[in-house]
């Protein structure tokens, strides 16, 4: 099964995030070391990133500056240890620095899926000691990573300033909160089938696809409980914000 999130097996000193992005690597890569889009999206729900310097070079220093919505300020710094574009960047906490983090590594890896048009993008954060590992769990690994790469794959999902539409929409951090199903999924789901019944299970597939860069399609097949095969499609949408419309499903057997 592709897992979209996961975290690294309790006893490694490993954390890790896989995201699917229905875009070219070469896009992904540059939204991630240009600084004026790297300020666009940087960060979780949120947060705002007035400042990013980035030196794109082995030994180069990569500096943001994120802003919470109180004024709160929360300075990171990392270096590069090594370049690949577009497929690997590795950086690393300076000694001295990044607290309990110091001298982890970050490996993000751009792997190119389905002819170029979806990067699976991995993020592998490699801590020196189970400590270091169990602090950085503690200061939001899952909702911070989780919530950032939501708002990289809107970002990177918008139309350019010269669209064809002008008038067309730009997806939100929520659209990209969606992008986390893209993938394969294997199901398994058992029910009961009332007292004194044994109970019905039903096995399939799921494969789930971006569509514009808002819907996600989920189509599945199977078997169905007592024997028999199944088929569905399915398309949720997510609620964006209360004043600006809601959330919808549209789904046909």
């Amino acid at each position: 099964m592709n897992a979209p999130v996961s975290t690294g097996a309790a006893g490694t000193l490993d954390l890790t995030m896989t995201r699917r992005i229905p875009a070219p690597p070469a896009a992904v890569f540059a939204a991630w070391t240009e600084p004026g889009q790297v300020r666009q999206w940087w960060g979780p729900y949120g947060m705002t990133t007035p400042v990013c310097e980035l030196d794109l070079r082995p030994g180069g220093t990569f500096r943001t500056l994120m802003r919470d919505a109180a004024g709160a300020e929360y300075p990171s710094e990392v270096v590069f240890d090594a370049i690949t574009p577009p497929a690997r960047l590795v950086v690393r906490v300076p000694a001295g620095k990044g607290g309990p983090l110091a001298g982890a590594v970050a490996t993000i890896a751009f792997e190119e899926e389905e002819g170029a048009c979806t990067t699976r993008l991995g993020v592998r954060w490699t801590h020196g000691s189970a400590a270091s590992r169990e602090a950085h769990e503690r200061m939001g690994f899952v909702k911070g990573w989780g919530e950032t790469l939501d708002r990289l794959t809107a970002h990177v999902l918008r139309p350019p300033p010269n669209a064809a539409c002008p008038m067309q929409a730009a997806p939100e951090p929520e659209h990209g909160w969606l992008h986390r199903l893209l993938g394969t999924w294997r199901y398994e789901v058992e029910c009961s089938m009332g007292p004194d019944q044994p109970p019905a299970r039903a096995t399939g597939i799921e494969r789930v696809r971006s569509l514009g860069g808002f819907w996600v399609v989920g189509e599945s097949e199977g078997e169905m409980p007592g024997g028999g095969g199944a088929g569905r499609a399915s398309a949720p949408r997510p609620q964006v914000r209360a004043s600006r419309g809601g959330g919808s499903h549209t789904e046909s057997g």
